[in-house]
């Protein structure tokens, strides 16, 4: 639909950091208890025709039909608001990374490749702000990834067609 109606496409990708502590400290029960309540709150912040898929144990992407990048950015800004309070006040802090990017008039799977690439910047900027000295301890989530993607390929297969 994206490439024969000349239609917008936007997809997220989310990543829930600090999973391997939260295991290490509690057990793999807690991410039975974590990875749903993550799920559900990206559901509640979709809307009908958006579409919520499971990648691996922490991550997710979120395929938003007829949606552009500020779209997408309410939408990423609803989930980080809905999450982080909750991610960061447990016995272990926890954070989303997010990544996103439009599909206008390239590929969902190279808008993928975009997202995911962001997501791992996101991820690698927080690391950084982390062994900084006076950098943020308790692993709180930053804003919102920005700017054009650069860095490594991620190596994944596309979850979506195009």
């Amino acid at each position: 639909r994206i490439q024969r109606y000349r239609r917008t496409a936007t997809i997220v990708m989310v990543e829930v950091e600090g999973l391997d502590r939260l295991v290490d400290r509690l057990g793999e029960t807690a991410i039975d208890r974590l990875v749903p309540a993550v799920a559900d709150s990206l559901r509640r912040n979709a809307r009908t025709a958006d579409h919520v898929a499971r990648l691996g144990t922490g991550r997710f992407a979120v395929l938003l039909p007829e949606t552009d990048e500020v779209q997408a950015i309410n939408y990423v800004e609803r989930v980080r608001t809905a999450c982080d309070l909750w991610l960061a006040s447990g016995a272990v802090s926890l954070r989303l990374a997010i990544g996103w990017a439009s599909a206008t008039e390239s590929s969902l799977a190279e808008a993928q490749v975009v997202a995911a690439s962001r997501m791992f910047a996101e991820m690698h900027r927080a690391a950084n702000q982390q062994d900084l000295p006076g950098g943020p301890a308790s692993g709180a989530a930053s804003g919102p990834a920005s700017g054009t993607a650069a860095g490594p390929t991620t190596g994944m297969e596309p979850a979506f067609g195009s």
